[in-house]
């Protein structure tokens, strides 16, 4: 009897255990559970937070306290839709509560909203007069819409109301930069760094405006204090890449564009800038393909298709450069350059009536140089017209007497002609321009043989094997079988 006793006992006592932690669970309250998620988001268990966060409303959907607080933690996680909704229904349970506004405004920042983004910031405004922070949100959104004078009022309160604040100096930098006040930008950028000496960004803006105020070394030294803060400061790489591809250092401006890129700068311009590095350093195919990265990422970037065009015309794709050429000048009709560019690969694709053409348009724009009348030279020259082709080759000498190309062009049409004299006068211009035209030197042979100067011929097929020419050993044979 006593065994039973003393088993019913511990079966009581067991049960009583079981209750009351029972009863203990069902009595956790919505507000233990905002104590809970506070503790998760301590630790940076934001997933966690989210949870007892909604177990906390679950409980009590009433409590504002709740919706603000995942809120809070999704802003984090950067779900700002999701934290937008949060937000929204704290507000209609507490409408006088301006961090709610302010959040709100911050989240809508982030989502590109700035108009309502303007509109939340005003309402914490005017809940309190003296929040810094939603001024500072107004002024970053007021940037956004380049409503600057706006932006600079509301930087200007923030510092009004804490001359320490770092983020308002930079902001109101930047914004003068915006407005080409470079001098003005760079006084705030100093103060943001005297401020707060850890800040990445705060370098790698003042380096931009060095950059306008011609500090090359300040520049510099600015994005590689930004990168050594910050290895992972994507922007300050594009902005080195920039600074090194503008200064014609295409290697450093192609590692500098990689590492960026590879971080997640997916932007035009840094394609842009890597695809010229390449262009310049002859990999044309690299080239291409950044510059089909740029017109996937905004087809109407600034001269993309010439610079595709030019790369393709130097991988050999001739018709290809054409195609590109010619979508240069839908989108800039007026261009002159464009329609001497595909001039030029029309000349590639012997297709001479549209060389005349092209040239004939960019001349009637006002194309100045002496390019173009060089090409429509060439084109008449092969078209048999002589006459035409040397009026046109004494345009382009007429605007530039320094291209040899233009003398050696002017000759092979004189030869055309059987002008043997006038053509080697035109082609003696040629070497003195440049003594290594290997095709001035076969040619004026060609123009000696014609005139019985079996010596100077001679003389000139041997200069022209010498500088590489192919022609050059066969004509010199021939004429050496034919003398003996």
């Amino acid at each position: 009897m006593r065994t039973l006793n003393r088993i019913s006992i511990l079966v009581a006592a067991q049960i009583l255990i079981c209750l009351c932690s029972f009863q203990f669970v069902r009595a956790q309250t919505a507000q233990d559970y905002i104590e809970a998620g506070d503790q998760d988001v301590e630790f940076h268990n934001y997933e966690k937070a989210i949870i007892d966060y909604s177990k906390a409303i679950a409980k009590d959907p009433l409590m504002a306290e709740g919706y603000y607080c995942r809120g809070y933690v999704k802003y984090i996680l950067n779900r700002n839709k999701s934290a937008e909704i949060d937000f929204t229904k704290f507000i209609s349970l507490n409408a006088n509560y301006k961090l709610a506004y302010a959040a709100r405004a911050a989240v809508r920042f982030a989502l590109d909203d700035y108009k309502a983004a303007i509109l939340d910031a005003s309402k914490a405004i005017a809940i309190d007069s003296t929040y810094d922070w939603a001024f500072l949100t107004r002024g970053r959104a007021h940037k956004k819409m380049e409503a600057f004078p706006a932006a600079l009022a509301d930087f200007n309160k923030v510092i009004a109301l804490d001359s320490n604040y770092a983020e308002a100096y930079f902001e109101r930098g930047d914004t003068k930069h915006e407005l080409e006040d470079f001098k003005g930008a760079l006084v705030d950028f100093n103060y943001s760094i005297l401020l707060d000496s850890t800040n990445a960004m705060f370098y790698a803006n003042r380096g931009l405006s060095k950059s306008e105020l011609n500090d090359s070394l300040g520049e510099l030294q600015d994005y590689d204090t930004a990168i050594r803060l910050d290895t992972g400061f994507y922007d300050a790489y594009a902005y080195r890449g920039a600074y090194h591809y503008n200064h014609d250092q295409y290697g450093k401006a192609i590692a500098d564009l990689n590492k960026a890129i590879k971080m997640g700068f997916d932007h035009q311009l840094v394609y842009y800038m890597r695809g010229e590095s390449y262009s310049a350093g002859g990999k044309y195919q690299n080239a291409i393909a950044d510059f089909d990265k740029v017109v996937a990422l905004e087809p109407s970037f600034d001269d993309i298709y010439m610079h595709r065009a030019y790369a393709k015309y130097n991988s050999g794709d001739i018709k290809g450069s054409k195609l590109d050429y010619s979508k240069a000048i839908l989108m800039k009709p007026q261009d002159t350059l464009a329609y001497i560019s595909r001039a030029k690969a029309n000349i590639s694709l012997m297709l001479h009536q549209s060389v005349i053409l092209d040239c004939n348009k960019a001349i009637l724009l006002g194309a100045k140089g002496s390019t173009v009348y060089n090409y429509r030279g060439l084109a008449k020259k092969y078209l048999n017209n002589y006459i035409g082709a040397i009026l046109d080759f004494n345009k382009a000498i007429a605007k530039d007497p320094t291209d040899p190309e233009f003398f050696y062009n002017r000759a092979n049409t004189k030869n055309l002609q059987k002008d043997f004299s006038g053509a080697i006068l035109d082609f003696n211009k040629s070497i003195a321009l440049d003594p290594k035209y290997g095709a001035a030197f076969f040619y004026r042979a060609e123009a000696k043989l014609a005139l019985k100067d079996c010596k100077g011929a001679r003389e000139d097929y041997n200069q022209a094997i010498e500088l590489g020419n192919t022609n050059a050993q066969a004509s010199l044979e021939k004429l050496c079988s034919e003398q003996k």
